[in-house]
């Protein structure tokens, strides 16, 4: 037949399966599943979770408490990083409001809360503050050339007078932004 389309094996088979046993319309004819508009319709969403699951989000901000004290350890007492701890502060923090937050929630839909936010501030200056301790229990434990052993070294220069003497804009940059970054991750 002059302008028919060549049969081809392979679409008519597809075509022959995609029609029922009797259908003698044309594809484009045939009945969809079902109409058009209620692909659109939304489903109804569920209902928000309306108090945080507390002991599985304690959990998890103690962990992310632990993992950033020793990240705090490993790159300042250790490394000696110094500005860089900017950027450590804010993550640290990020990642326990991040953390906090997934427990308390489980990644549901839920209404907004302040105590996560405020949980994860506490527990991200608690990382900040024990990383500062393990820095200075590290500085008493490596000092060169001292013939006095550690608990006269702690003696010696007391957590206070050593903290006093570092503390500086740094510091109190550092727990402006973990706190900051563990308030905006505990959504």
């Amino acid at each position: 037949m002059p302008g028919a389309r060549p049969a081809s094996p392979a679409g008519d088979r597809a075509d022959a399966i995609a029609r029922a046993p009797g259908d003698v319309r044309p594809a484009a004819t045939r009945p969809l599943d079902r109409p058009p508009g209620e692909r659109l319709v939304s489903r109804e969403a569920p209902p928000a979770a309306a108090h945080p699951a507390t002991g599985r989000a304690l959990a998890l901000g103690l962990a992310g408490w632990a993992g950033v004290a020793v990240v705090w350890l490993l790159l300042e007492g250790v490394l000696g990083l110094d500005w860089g701890m900017v950027v450590v502060a804010l993550a640290g923090g990020w990642l326990i409001g991040a953390l906090l937050a997934a427990g308390a929630w489980r990644g549901e839909r839920h209404v907004q809360r302040i105590a996560p936010r405020v949980l994860a501030i506490g527990f991200a200056l608690a990382a900040w503050g024990t990383g500062q301790v393990l820095v200075y229990l590290w500085t008493r434990a490596t000092l060169l050339d001292s013939r006095l052993d550690i608990a006269q070294r702690i003696a010696a220069t007391p957590f206070p007078a050593y903290f006093g003497g570092i503390v500086g804009p740094l510091e109190v940059i550092e727990v402006v932004l973990t706190a900051v970054g563990a308030f905006l991750a505990a959504r």
